[in-house]
Parts: structure tokens; C-alpha cells; sequence
């Protein structure tokens, strides 16, 4: 990430294997995002990269609390999808990039 500049404050991590991500609670999440922003106030943007991830209403939550911005696997795939078969329909209540962009 450095490299495309972009410089990792800290990583974070459930410790879950392949065969756990259909367990991880969808408070996992939210609960790791407000701690790691609670923690450190000038962090701006969390980055959540295993699309496995239960993050449909952690995204908005976080985004609009502590005034960051989320980047999920999730949503960007599902934006790329959208985008790439002409729908460009904006999302409410699933973070700032299905709704503004």
C-alpha cells in the first residue's frame, strides 16, 4: 500500500480461517472499526479487503459516526459489477461509494 501511497496506520485481523468467515458475527466488524477509530482519531479511512465480511450496515455506521471513509472488497465488487453492465443507480444506507459515486 505504501508503494501506491497510502500508509497503513495499523492492521487488524479476527484470526478467522476460510471455513469460519460464515461465522463471524456482523457486529465483528463494526466493533473492530469503532475501536480502531476510537483509538486513534486521525485514522480516515479502514480498509475491510476479505469480501466475506458481514459489512452491509458496518459501512454506513462508520462512515457517518466518525466521519471516515470505508473501503470494502464487497461493495467495490458489487459497484464494478453495476458499473460494468451500465447501471448506474445510486445506493442509500451502504456507505458513500454505492451512494455517491
Amino acid at each position: 500500500m505504501s508503494s501506491s501511497g497510502f500508509e497503513p496506520v495499523i492492521c487488524l485481523g479476527v484470526g478467522a480461517t476460510f471455513e469460519d468467515y460464515n461465522r463471524i458475527s456482523k457486529n465483528t466488524a463494526l466493533d473492530l472499526g469503532k475501536n480502531l477509530l476510537e483509538r486513534d482519531q486521525e485514522v480516515d479511512t479502514l480498509l475491510y479487503s476479505c469480501p466475506h465480511w458481514p459489512l452491509a450496515d458496518t459501512v454506513e455506521i462508520l462512515e457517518k459516526k466518525y466521519n471516515v471513509t470505508i473501503v470494502s472488497s464487497f461493495n467495490a465488487i458489487i459497484w464494478e459489477g453495476l458499473r460494468s453492465c451500465g447501471i448506474k443507480d445510486q445506493i442509500q444506507e451502504n456507505g458513500r461509494l454505492l451512494r455517491e459515486y
